[in-house]
């Protein structure tokens, strides 16, 4: 399949993060790959550094106020991608060479095979981890995210302490030669970064908004792919880094308050499901 794929990123601040995972998307993704921005209401100049990209590959678009992951990617799901395929990444993550090349080859026809996700440095999902040890280094070197904006340069310092001279498209390289063409079920949906079909998504209803912003409308999204018989994987032959929960730790989230009241939410619905079984 040659069709060009949209990759969706919802911003909210953190400039610095954005342009790193925005720079690699550009680099390392086929010509014809597409790029929908969705701006959550930002005070950081986002729109500013969206503008340095070619504009016949990326669009730009904001909201007056942060609707949450959900919500944005609905959005764009339903009025701004035009492609059959679409992948839907976190911008505190960077891309490695030939993953979306990697991920869509994964992809088919077939429901077994709907969704399929990267494996990472750092994800509270155990499964998608490539190796504890780096997970254990990505959280050691991880800088104190208090600010709005983290310099470029702190970060191309946490990426070098975590993967060593190498870099971290020359460990990606690594890691995909030894697992090449390789993919396993997974019972869980790698948030960060997840490829699949829009009809897909459409088909079970997009994305829960009620679970906005932030976190378990993963948890949602995964059990409405399951109950119309649709399955995740994980691509083995597929590295990306995952800096990890930059928006739930930076400024202008009470993430505690939203991690407990979407853990209600979600329950209650998940409740209400099984009585009417």
């Amino acid at each position: 399949m040659n069709d060009p794929i949209t990759v969706v990123v919802a911003v909210y601040n953190q400039d610095g993060y954005t342009k790193m995972c925005l720079d690699a998307v550009f680099k390392h993704s086929p010509k014809d790959t597409r790029v929908i921005v969705w701006d959550n209401g930002s005070s950081s100049p986002i729109h500013q550094l969206c503008s340095c990209y070619p504009s016949d590959r990326m669009s730009y678009h904001r909201s007056d106020k942060n609707l949450g992951v959900p919500e944005a990617y609905n959005q764009c799901l339903r009025g701004l991608v035009e492609t059959d395929r679409v992948c839907f990444l976190h911008n505190d993550v960077i891309v490695t060479p030939e993953w979306l090349d990697r991920l869509a080859a994964h992809i088919d026809d077939r429901k077994s095979t709907a969704v399929i996700c990267p494996r990472t440095n750092y994800c509270d999902k155990a499964a998608f981890v490539y190796d504890p040890a780096i997970n254990e280094r990505t959280v050691a070197n991880k800088p104190p995210n208090k600010a709005l904006r983290i310099a470029e340069d702190v970060i191309r310092s946490v990426l070098k302490s975590t993967f060593g001279e190498e870099g971290l498209d020359g460990f990606a390289e690594r890691a995909s030669e030894r697992a090449m063409g390789a993919a396993r079920s997974a019972v869980e949906l790698g948030d960060f970064c997840f490829l699949t079909k829009a009809e897909t998504l459409l088909a079970v209803g997009g994305f829960e908004e009620r679970l906005g912003p932030h976190t378990y409308w993963e948890a949602a999204l995964r059990d409405r792919l399951e109950d119309f018989g649709y399955g995740i994987r994980i691509a083995d032959d597929v590295f990306v880094h995952h800096h990890g929960n930059l928006t739930s730790d930076g400024p202008g989230f009470e993430f505690r308050r939203i991690l407990e009241r979407n853990r209600k939410v979600y329950g209650h619905q998940y409740m209400l499901e099984l009585c009417l079984l």
